[in-house]
């Protein structure tokens, strides 16, 4: 993956890996040897898609934002580990302006919902989101029942 200007390759290459194979964490790194061949055409797959530059959590289908899973699709963009820090700004701030836990945000451009749909998960009185794309109110849609909240029609 290298070779094809890939950023980060043993990260997507791990990401990939634990998708195809479906197993994650310790699991993963407990696998046997050699690389099962029921798996083979799905991983060739994988890495193709990735050598032809398409990012991985597309591939896979999801991303990890503030410990929850959230589905992605090339319909939102890919949640980044920096809009964590947004999120916990926010949450600072709204706790300190609003004690009572009321705060009303609103999420402009919501795409897989990682900005509403967690701050509706820490914050239940707190989270409103809006977007022009159906196709990608229907994968934050999705994201927040998977995340257990209802808020996010």
């Amino acid at each position: 993956m290298e070779k094809c200007g890939v950023y980060e390759p043993q990260n997507n290459a791990r990401l990939l890996l634990e998708h195809v194979l479906g197993v994650y964490g310790a699991a993963y790194m407990m696998q046997p040897e050699p690389f099962p061949s029921e798996h083979r055409s799905r991983w060739e797959d994988a890495v193709t898609r990735k050598a032809a530059g398409e990012p991985a959590q597309y591939i896979i289908g999801s991303q990890e934002f503030y410990g929850l899973p959230f589905e992605v699709t090339p319909a939102v963009l890919i949640p980044r580990p920096e809009t964590e820090l947004l999120v916990e700004a926010v949450l600072r701030e709204a706790d300190r302006v609003f004690p009572d836990g009321a705060p009303f945000a609103v999420d402009i451009g919501t795409g897989s919902g990682a900005i509403a749909v967690t701050m509706a998960s820490l914050r239940p009185r707190a989270g409103r989101r809006r977007r022009l794309s159906a196709a990608a109110l229907q994968v934050a849609a999705r994201n927040a029942a998977a995340n257990g909240t209802d808020r996010l029609p």
